[in-house]
């Protein structure tokens, strides 16, 4: 500190520096994770002490197999349960989504099939039904960007015809709804809308207020030492306190 001198010993160095200052303790101690960024714009999370070359050796560990393994549904991580979806106790699920049993019927018949479609890989489908008639107004199937809904314009234009829209977009990960899929549904004014798992869970979302990205990491990140899945979970509680949102497994 004795030496401390902006632009010499300490920052800013030049223009639009954003170099910072830290602490320093001769004592060993761990700050857990930190938030690191894909190639399709997501967020996860890696070791705190993970240096960058450590994390581009890691995404360079992805052979040529495994991509191709993505592609083609052979991921094992992300093979749906069909022994569960196949059951009479999955079935029911959707028994209760609607009071209307052919939506309930064509929402079934569409989540098999995308979970079908989407077993193996990290990519996702979304359908979007007329919650009165059951008639489908778009699926995308299509994707390529792993964990991503892209809306077109023709998507949009058609959307803006109905009043009354239910969807479900598939989770390879079987991970609940994000922050983004909470927003998205309400700035499109879905009827309702739900997570389909490729382990056979699913989540209702919804709800009348936007949810702050920092703030659930912020509580995401207050759960040491648990999985992914349990630390998404637990955020989206903590969120229910005071947001004005719906998240629920449907049973």
């Amino acid at each position: 500190m004795k030496e401390f001198e902006p632009g010499v010993t300490a920052p800013p160095f030049h223009v639009n520096c954003r170099s910072t200052t830290a602490p320093y303790f001769d004592d060993e101690f761990s700050l857990g994770e930190r938030a690191a960024r894909g190639e399709d714009g997501k967020t996860y999370y890696v070791p705190s002490d993970m240096t960058y070359k450590e994390w581009k050796g890691k995404q360079e560990e992805l052979s040529e197999r495994e991509r191709e393994d993505e592609r083609y549904g052979r991921n094992k991580s992300t093979a749906i349960n069909k022994t569960y979806i196949e059951s009479g106790e999955y079935r029911k699920k959707f028994d209760k989504m609607t009071d209307n049993e052919e939506v309930n019927r064509v929402l079934y018949q569409k989540a098999k099939e995308m979970l079908y479609h989407r077993s193996g890989t990290n990519f996702e489908d979304m359908v979007w039904v007329d919650g009165n008639t059951g008639k489908i107004i778009f699926i995308k199937q299509n994707e390529t960007k792993p964990e991503s809904i892209n809306y077109s314009k023709k998507l949009l234009k058609k959307l803006e015809k109905y009043d009354n829209i239910i969807t479900l977009h598939t989770h390879s990960r079987s991970m609940p709804p994000s922050p983004d899929d909470f927003n998205s549904k309400l700035e499109k004014g879905y009827a309702k809308s739900y997570v389909l798992c490729h382990n056979g869970t699913i989540y209702e979302y919804g709800g009348g207020d936007e949810i702050n990205n920092l703030l659930w990491t912020m509580y995401r990140d207050k759960l040491v030492g648990a999985t992914e899945n349990e630390k998404q979970i637990f955020a989206l509680n903590q969120l229910k306190k005071n947001y004005k949102i719906i998240f629920e497994e449907v049973v």
